[in-house]
């Protein structure tokens, strides 16, 4: 995403940062909610954990 905006500057660069770690945290809000919403994945998942 951002990718080829074209030269736009700095200033753009500086907004484009900020929104990535926004939407970096609203990715691993989406993606908490995913697994809370599927029960059976955590269990699998710290079941893979405890059996190695």
């Amino acid at each position: 995403n951002g990718a080829g905006s074209g030269g736009v500057g700095g200033m753009e660069r500086a907004i484009h940062g900020k929104g990535l770690v926004a939407s970096a945290m609203v990715r691993a809000a989406k993606l908490k909610a995913a697994a809370d919403t599927v029960p059976a994945v955590k269990p699998a998942a710290d079941g893979l954990d405890t059996d190695r």
